[in-house]
């Protein structure tokens, strides 16, 4: 992986920055125990990109050699996200 020097690396760090705060903002809007379904895909999309990933999306913690409740919360993610479909914009999420 290429590493950014000079002004890419600041506004990389202030996209990244960005991104972080949207996903925060997503999290503190969703009611503490979730009372829809689409609450739930929400909770499991943001567990989703919070879980470490393979080069390719994949969530690390699905492999044998996970830790077991690693393991099963990945299975969950992936089994939410599964249910609900691919997104609004017609593209699956890679769990």
């Amino acid at each position: 992986m290429q590493q950014l020097e000079g002004p890419a690396k600041i506004v990389s760090r202030k996209r990244l920055a960005a991104a972080f705060a949207r996903l925060e903002g997503l999290q503190a809007r969703l009611p503490n125990a979730p009372r829809t379904f689409a609450d739930l895909v929400l909770l499991a999309e943001l567990a989703y990109w919070w879980t470490p990933k393979a080069s390719d999306g994949k969530l690390l913690a699905l492999a044998g050699d996970a830790v077991p409740n690693e393991h099963f919360a990945a299975r969950l993610i992936a089994a939410v996200l599964t249910m609900a479909g691919p997104r609004p914009n017609g593209q699956p999420c890679r769990h």
